[in-house]
């Protein structure tokens, strides 16, 4: 099963306004694409400031992969690695997205803040293209500092197998998948913390905690004289992917 690691110009784009519709339909907004990691990475929350009145700020993770070996994906997990407090919230949703010009030509940008594919920009979500497969991820069983995996569907596997790349956006589910307005923090701004998902990036040292994808293939995936499965292409020059048996063994 290969892991393809996200491009190292992950990030995310942040938005801000005096009202719930300002900053969750904005048209760009603040890009974090050299953070190793942020307890802000999927956020949609209220705050009220010192001399009254609201602050609504939302945030969407952007990852690229480079999927152009894969021809023959049968499905695909999404492994993400928690970071610091982050919030139950209401869930994230893992959406696809025309972010990094739609195909990897151009690096994430502030203007991709509402890129999310075939969404208008101000209503729901629910009309847009998913890639999870189920309605939420459940942030109940979130690991912080760990890995996350999450499904994905057969609108990822359907991408990975006929396009050079997937680019995906995760968000907020209740509040901005739903197109609903966030539940206010009070005056201290760890009591939004509910609303928001810590994320590690590609810039993090090392891999550990780097998002990847892990893609099962059709055809042989058994080791083979002690070397993973995952890392075998070929056997005598056939691809595994046209191999169903070795010596006759499954």
């Amino acid at each position: 099963m290969p892991l393809i690691y996200a491009d190292a110009s992950d990030g995310y784009i942040s938005a801000s306004g005096s009202s719930h519709t300002a900053a969750r339909h904005a048209s760009s907004g603040s890009l974090n694409s050299t953070l190793s990691s942020s307890a802000y990475a999927v956020r949609a929350a209220s705050l009220s400031g010192r001399g009254g009145g609201l602050t609504y700020r939302y945030a969407r993770s952007f990852f690229y992969f480079d999927v152009s070996s894969i021809s023959d994906c049968t499905s695909v997990t999404l492994n993400l690695s928690g970071y610091s407090s982050a919030g139950s919230g209401g869930g994230i949703v893992i959406m696809a997205t025309t972010a990094f010009g739609g195909d990897g030509g151009t690096a994430l940008a502030a203007g991709d803040y509402d890129s999310i594919k075939d969404w208008d920009g101000s209503s729901d979500m629910t009309g847009a293209t998913k890639f999870s497969s189920a309605p939420a991820v459940n942030m109940a069983g979130w690991n912080v500092n760990h890995n996350n995996i999450i499904p994905l569907g057969s609108a990822a596997e359907t991408s990975i197998n006929n396009l050079d790349y997937l680019i995906i956006c995760v968000v907020d589910y209740t509040y901005d998948y739903l197109k609903a307005e966030p539940v206010t923090g009070g005056a201290n701004p760890g009591l939004a913390l509910a609303n928001n998902v810590g994320l590690s990036f590609s810039n993090f040292t090392g891999t550990d905690a780097d998002p990847y994808l892990n893609i099962t293939l059709s055809g042989y995936g058994h080791d083979v004289n002690g070397v993973a499965a995952a890392n075998i292409g070929k056997v005598n020059s056939v691809a595994t992917a046209s191999i169903g048996k070795i010596n006759s063994v499954d």
